[in-house]
């Protein structure tokens, strides 16, 4: 078994989300995915909004409140870039999108 195929293993076997998270620093970005990142933040959204009743009953307790994912990432979440300023939030904002599509 390749060395990536190992880590995708473990990652699919992990069960504490801060392991999951420094098992996928160790694996190289797949080709196309800073392009592809946000859609596929989508599909996985859409598919939990679909399996699961209390992310549903979450989201939809939300109303039309601002989203924000505080998380360190400055690109996902609101947290600070290396100048100091707030993040992007597209996970936030993808949450209000759907939320505001499919939930409310």
């Amino acid at each position: 078994m390749a060395k990536d195929s190992v880590k995708q293993y473990e990652i699919l076997n992990e069960t504490v989300s801060s392991k999951v998270k420094k098992l996928g620093k160790a694996i190289p970005d797949p080709k196309g995915w800073e392009d592809d990142k946000l859609e596929w933040a989508r599909k996985i959204a859409l598919s939990k909004l679909a399996q699961s009743h209390s992310f549903y009953v979450r989201l939809r307790a939300t109303g039309t409140a601002k989203i924000e994912h505080s998380v360190s990432s400055s690109w996902w979440g609101t947290g600070r870039d290396k100048n100091g300023n707030k993040g992007a939030n597209h996970y936030g904002h993808l949450l209000e999108e759907i939320r505001d599509r499919f939930v409310t």
